[in-house]
């Protein structure tokens, strides 16, 4: 059954909707009108009509860049909209920051949690909101409201416990805690599976079911789809920014979902792949039983000379984990990589560049450039890192840069400008740029066109399939489903920290893709 709207252009939205399993009618908690919000080069959010009733638990999904995190933050607070109103309570409200969305019942539970480690559990759950009066607090008050709260929720913890002492999951619960105490009437959950155990994450339902019945309004936004349909009542679908529709669970199924989510055409001209007999089929890096340590997965897989392999699926299910462990940004367990053949050690970052790989990491402005250094200072630091002299000509740098520059089609004033000054694409330009000053084996790309415009877009996908077509392989990974079926001859998809599934590029669909990504489909390599 549809309960809101899945018209795309012109959304409407449901202001009074029936309860699940019933006849009542009321009016929502809380509902979005006709919101849209851009950042510089995104509409991230389109005339957006979105609505939560009292004590439902409502669901949100989407791919990533869908639009959830925005919508989030805009309803919590973080985000001002550019344009529309929200409705609380039936009344008109304006949350200028954070903390007026929590003084007035609104709470959102992130991935990352917000608590102090060395703190107990009572403490990180009334700190900022101690009982008592004036410059006292009464230790006593708080550890009594502690245990009544964790007796509520069947949590089986001292309130002196340390924060640092407990699961991830266990956090999770502290967090909810701490969003009960502020007296929360909307809960907002973040991925709050992504690192839970089964019986942690069926202990997590158990509570959010009790909130319900308690009258609390809860929205779960997750990429598990088949946990969507067990907990959530109601689930709100988005895609480019946009409300595709609200639905009861109970009318879906998980290919339903999946559908709706990736239902879209390609807008913007891919390059052409080199057919089967033109492309060299050497293979180039060969990776067995490779095993990440925040993830403890083993995975294997191999990549040829000239190929474009992407690595996609939601996010937090390991293809950015295993990327960055290639380049030894993160720890590796164990595992083999061998390049040519040739197996080979890499423990730092500079093994890595030493036998040819690079890696550009997906927030170029926090770990990918210098942003108070010029164009020249950010292209010339990875040739100072590989140079082996002590003394490096400047005549010899300039020509290098100047290069690079050409190559890669950066538009600069001069090689003094600095790189804050640049356009987001041509700041991605400068990132995959730098290190070409040697052409590199293999190319780790994270996110490579994040947060650019279509036309420096297209330019990274015509440069990326001409160093293909010179024979260097590229690992790519990106949060957009469209551009990986656009620039990738073969995808892996990941999911739970594991490779599901291996397709090729002749049996690229959106839906198989997904399928695979989600866990509703497997054909798991044996690592």
């Amino acid at each position: 059954m549809l309960v809101g709207t899945f018209q795309r252009k012109v959304p409407t939205i449901c202001w009074f909707r029936r309860c699940p399993g019933g006849d009542a009618v009321f009016e929502p908690l809380i509902a979005i009108e006709n919101v849209s919000k851009r950042f510089p080069g995104v509409q991230a959010l389109k005339n957006v009509n979105f609505s939560c009733s009292k004590g439902t638990i409502h669901g949100l999904v989407g791919e990533n860049g869908a639009g959830k995190s925005t919508l989030i933050k805009v309803i919590s607070g973080v985000y001002h909209s550019d344009e529309g109103r929200i409705l609380y309570k039936g009344q008109r409200v304006h949350f200028h920051s954070p903390s007026d969305a929590i003084k007035n019942g609104i709470r959102v539970v992130y991935q990352e949690f917000g608590l102090v480690p060395f703190l107990s559990i009572a403490e990180n759950i009334f700190l900022g909101n101690f009982p008592g009066k004036g410059l006292f607090f009464s230790k006593r008050e708080m550890y009594k409201h502690t245990e009544a709260i964790m007796q509520s929720l069947g949590f089986d913890k001292s309130p002196d416990t340390l924060v640092a002492d407990l699961s991830v999951g266990e956090q999770q619960f502290v967090e909810i805690m701490k969003a009960l105490v502020q007296k929360a009437n909307l809960l907002i959950l973040d991925e709050p599976t992504a690192a839970l155990l089964p019986n942690e994450v069926e202990k997590l339902f158990t509570i959010i079911r009790d909130l319900k019945n308690k009258g609390v309004t809860v929205i779960f936004v997750s990429h598990r789809l088949p946990e969507i349909l067990e907990i959530c009542d109601i689930v709100t679908i988005m895609k480019d920014g946009e409300i595709v529709g609200t639905f009861e669970t109970s009318s879906l199924t998980e290919e339903d979902i999946v559908n709706l989510m990736v239902g879209r055409t390609v807008e913007v001209t891919f390059p052409k792949r080199l057919t089967e007999m033109k492309r060299k089929r050497e293979l180039l890096m060969e990776v067995k039983r490779f095993v990440p340590a925040s993830t403890g997965k083993p995975v294997s897989f191999q990549l040829f000379e000239g190929e474009i392999l992407g690595f996609y699926g939601l996010e937090g299910q390991g293809q950015r984990t295993v990327m960055r462990s290639l380049f030894a940004l993160e720890s590796v367990l164990s595992g083999e990589i061998r390049l040519r053949s040739e197996s080979v050690r890499i423990k730092t970052p500079h093994d890595a560049i030493r036998y040819g790989l690079i890696y550009t990491p997906a927030s170029r402005k926090e770990e990918g450039l210098a942003l108070i250094l010029s164009v020249y200072e950010n292209i010339a630091m990875p040739i100072l890192i590989r140079q082996k002299a002590n003394l490096v000509r400047n005549r010899e740098l300039l020509k290098v840069c100047r290069r690079i520059i050409s190559e890669f089609n950066i538009k600069v004033s001069n090689l003094n400008q600095r790189v804050l000054n640049l356009s987001g694409g041509n700041q991605q330009k400068v990132v995959i740029g730098k290190w070409f000053s040697e052409y590199p084996r293999v190319l780790l790309l994270d996110e490579p066109t994040r947060g650019i415009d279509v036309g420096s877009k297209i330019e990274i996908y015509k440069i990326l399939r001409e160093l293909s077509n010179q024979g260097i392989g590229i690992i790519v990974f990106s949060s957009d489903l469209i551009e990986m079926i656009g620039i990738c001859d073969r995808i892996l998809t990941f999911y739970e920290n594991e490779i599901t599934g291996e397709i090729r590029w002749q049996d690229f669909t959106e839906e198989i893709i997904m399928a695979y990504a989600t866990g509703t489909h497997s054909n798991k390599f044996s690592a």
